[in-house]
């Protein structure tokens, strides 16, 4: 695989995705502070910058040591607003699964943009790699990322009940 596709820029109408690297970790950090982000996903607000920096250059990397996982992050730049909204990535794994997990920073919910975003996140995904299928793991309480999800045509596989963590 040609290594540029791993720093490619995707843009859409509103909305231009960068790769994620460790100059974002200040321009994002903020915004990843707020404590609603994380009603439904099992993790916590990032301690700090330096942690998120070290964390950014892992993704950096695109890939995982052993080479068997593809990690694709991304930050969504809002060109009208001029702001960062949120994030989006995939993680492909070969011989298996491939993930993908989006977060929009709360003051930008109800604005579709999950929904743009996340059409041509799919498309190049389908269009670039050789995959077949794409999971996403939502939190059942997670009403409005459900009806997205199901707007965008995926079905559901499998239900785990008390998945918290």
């Amino acid at each position: 695989m040609n290594s540029e596709i791993f720093e490619k820029t995707i843009v859409t109408a509103r909305f231009v995705l960068e790769p994620i690297n460790s100059s974002h970790a200040e321009r994002l950090f903020e915004s990843l502070q707020n404590e609603k982000l994380y009603k439904f996903i099992p993790t916590d607000p990032p301690k700090s910058i330096e942690l998120l920096i070290a964390k950014y250059d892992k993704w950096a990397k695109r890939a995982s040591p052993d080479a068997k996982e593809i990690w694709l992050n991304y930050a969504i730049f809002d060109k009208k607003r001029n702001k960062y909204v949120g994030t989006i990535q995939a993680t492909l794994i070969e011989n298996s699964s491939n993930y993908i997990a989006y977060e929009v920073f709360p003051e930008f919910w109800k604005q579709n943009i999950a929904t743009e975003v996340l059409i041509i996140f799919i498309e190049f995904l389908f269009s670039t790699f050789n995959i077949l299928e794409i999971t996403a793991h939502i939190d059942t309480r997670n009403i409005a990322s459900i009806q997205l999800i199901k707007k965008l045509n995926f079905n559901l596989v499998q239900l785990i009940e008390n998945a918290d963590y």
